[in-house]
């Protein structure tokens, strides 16, 4: 039998692994719920509990797989900002703060004011999602002050820096930590010295050979040797979008998760006319070259989809109330809407009260999120993005009807490639490119379904998104987070 690789996605909440064979043919897959901890009153994630679950899902997924050589390279994409000191050995000498955590809001906020233009290089604004304000709030804080001689690692970067033994970070993780220059392709000494930043490992981009897997777990179980490749991978969303773009090079991807994140890819460094804060910027997943000959942009919004879907997913019947809303007349003429954080909280009892109104409000969010989407998507020809067609990834992409929804709401065709684990499937194929630049075969029997809008809702849509369109062009405020 022939190669075979890994690609592993660490989630916010689950852990996915995914086996392909040389063709690109997946082979075996598992998944488990990310392992969190308590830690006073907030949940943050134990690495070394990490790394374990992972290693058993990856022996697991070996052996039911039935091949009887070691793996030949392994490739991890996942959360953004999340990282943890370590210690020379690469043990870990703290917790994980997951990016969603808000204590470094102060910091982030006084970043903010202290590097009003920041975001030019950066391609995006100090949040208390960002790195760089935790790093100042670790630094700041009484009990967490990470110790001088401290190594700082990404937690999707951790486990393959641990099996490798050579700490890295990934190059677009680095580009999620609001101090990393997007153009230049480095650190920013001022605002690292800022943040009061750890030590920091060499940036890797995605597709690099970090090293060789050492002996532990996976070398005993057979489902490793120690020459097993260890490959950089990065933020799950752009990787997830990089097995899209296999299929279709000029795909911009809407991906659903947690997060919705609109990916896109510029072949020039162009300033762009969309409002700041509808976008991001930041580097290409797999490092592409402009025309030019220097680095293109990928551009990105950034937008927590399951929150505003919060409301709804009591009682766990949101797959058929998407069914009902998809047979139901469009909506009345009211505004479509994206709920705050308060109105969520206030919604619960109406909503149980009143079946037919919590599916109308349904569409209006529905709607409203579509909007946003759709404003993004008007003003990336603005920022150097060629015209493409749009797919869909992510969790909430498996639902057919919420499909069709986003489709009449957007006003295009979605297009969805049906692999259900696509980011751990787009870190697979990245460990074979290390080892093979030949296209994977099987990527061409890969099953594609499209969601074409409804020609009467779409021109209804057409005309709510215009009347609205002031609305959702502005800078949109921060949705909910998740609540620990």
């Amino acid at each position: 039998m022939g190669k075979m690789f890994c690609g592993i996605d660490i989630g916010t909440t689950n852990l996915k692994v995914v086996l392909i064979d040389g063709d690109g043919r997946p082979v075996a897959e598992r998944a488990s719920p990310t392992p969190r901890i308590d830690r006073d009153g907030k949940v943050e994630t134990d690495a070394v509990a990490l790394v374990a679950a992972l290693e058993r899902m990856i022996a697991e997924a070996w052996r039911a797989s039935g091949h009887p050589r070691p793996l030949t390279a392994i490739c991890a994409a996942g959360v953004g900002e999340d990282g943890l000191p370590v210690d020379r050995a690469l043990r870990p000498l703290d917790t994980a703060i997951p990016w969603f955590d808000r204590r470094a809001a102060d910091q982030a906020a006084r970043l903010a004011q202290q590097f009003p233009t920041a975001r030019r290089r950066t391609g995006l604004d100090f949040e208390p999602t960002r790195t760089a304000a935790k790093w100042l709030w670790l630094a700041e804080s009484e009990n967490r002050r990470i110790p001088a001689k401290a190594d700082w690692i990404a937690v999707t970067d951790y486990p393959a820096a641990r099996w490798s033994m050579a700490p890295f970070i990934s190059e677009t993780l680095a580009a999620r930590s609001g101090a990393y220059d997007i153009r230049e392709r480095r650190w920013s000494g001022d605002l690292l010295a800022a943040a009061r930043a750890p030590n920091l490992p060499p940036v890797v981009r995605a597709g690099q050979v970090v090293g060789h897997m050492r002996p532990g777990p996976l070398t005993a179980s057979g489902a490793a040797s120690e020459r097993t490749l260890i490959v950089a991978g990065g933020h799950d969303h752009p990787i997830a979008a990089s097995l899209i773009r296999r299929l279709a090079a000029d795909a911009i991807v809407d991906s659903l998760g947690t997060a919705e994140l609109i990916y896109a890819e510029t072949d020039e460094l162009s300033p762009g006319t969309t409002p700041e804060g509808a976008l991001i910027r930041t580097v290409p997943i797999l490092g592409r070259r402009g025309r030019s000959g220097r680095s293109g942009q990928t551009l990105m919004l950034v937008f927590e989809f399951a929150a505003a879907l919060a409301p709804f997913r009591e009682g766990g019947m949101l797959p058929e109330e998407f069914a009902q809303a998809a047979r139901i007349p469009y909506p009345p003429a009211v505004a479509p809407w994206l709920p705050s954080e308060t109105a969520i909280h206030g919604l619960a009892d109406t909503l149980r009260k009143d079946p037919l109104g919590r599916t109308y409000l349904l569409c209006r969010v529905i709607e409203g999120c579509g909007f946003l989407t759709r404003s993004v998507l008007a003003g990336l020809g603005d920022c150097g993005v060629r015209p493409g067609p749009v797919y869909v990834s992510g969790g909430w992409s498996r639902s057919d009807a919420l499909m069709s929804l986003r489709a009449d709401a957007i006003g295009v065709a979605l297009h969805r490639v049906d692999v259900p684990e696509q980011t751990a499937m787009g870190a697979a194929l990245i460990a074979r490119d290390a080892v093979t630049a030949t296209p994977a075969p099987a990527l061409r029997d890969l099953a594609t379904t499209r969601f074409s809008p409804d020609l009467d809702r779409a021109a209804i849509a057409a005309e709510r998104f215009a009347a609205s369109a002031r609305d959702f062009s502005r800078v949109w405020r921060p949705a909910p987070r998740p609540r620990s």
